[in-house]
């Protein structure tokens, strides 16, 4: 196994186990809502790792304070109601994202390869919380936005978006996705 391989393991192990403690401690905090997106939150070029989700009624909430419509509050995390609560979770990724890019800094890998290396690591996430049924909760809509968004996305991020959208949800919430992406590049 190369370093690599091992830095992205330990990447998805810390991701994986932080959204898992996130998922345990999120259902008590909003018992009595319901969840429509669940996605991991990224500053640009993964400074930091965090969560974000959304319910019907924390969008309600803040579509009512903003005057903005609810599609246009579905894809903004950073204005959620519940975004950031246990950012403790997501603290170790941190150095071991570091290393990742210094990987990429010493020519071991490169840029293509890093971005293949998030893509992968994100969708093998949320892929293993699907099949272990861990949003099978009642707190959870039956088809749950999933996958990554960043604050102030470049246009690599934005692809990136799309690509993780694609293989973790549902024809309906990706094309949502890639609706608003365009809307995002424009």
């Amino acid at each position: 196994m190369t370093v690599t391989e091992i830095k992205k393991n330990e990447l998805n192990n810390i991701l994986y186990n932080g959204c898992i403690r996130y998922l345990d401690n999120i259902v008590i905090d909003v018992r009595n809502e319901n969840i429509s997106a669940f996605v991991l939150y990224c500053s640009s070029g993964y400074q930091n790792f965090d969560v974000a989700i959304l319910t019907h009624q924390s969008l309600q909430r803040l579509a009512k304070k903003t005057g903005h419509e609810l599609s246009e509050q579905e894809f903004n995390p950073c204005e959620w109601e519940y975004m950031g609560l246990h950012s403790e979770f997501f603290y170790e990724a941190v150095p071991i994202k570091d290393e990742i890019y210094e990987l990429h800094y010493d020519g071991l890998i490169t840029e293509e390869e890093l971005r293949a290396l998030f893509i992968d690591v994100i969708v093998d996430v949320f892929s293993r919380i699907k099949a272990e049924k861990r949003l099978a909760n009642s707190v959870f809509d039956d088809d749950v936005l999933l996958g990554v968004m960043f604050s102030d996305p470049s246009v690599n991020e934005i692809n990136i978006i799309e690509e993780v959208s694609k293989a973790v949800n549902s024809n309906n919430w990706h094309d949502k996705v890639v609706k608003n992406c365009k809307f995002l590049r424009d």
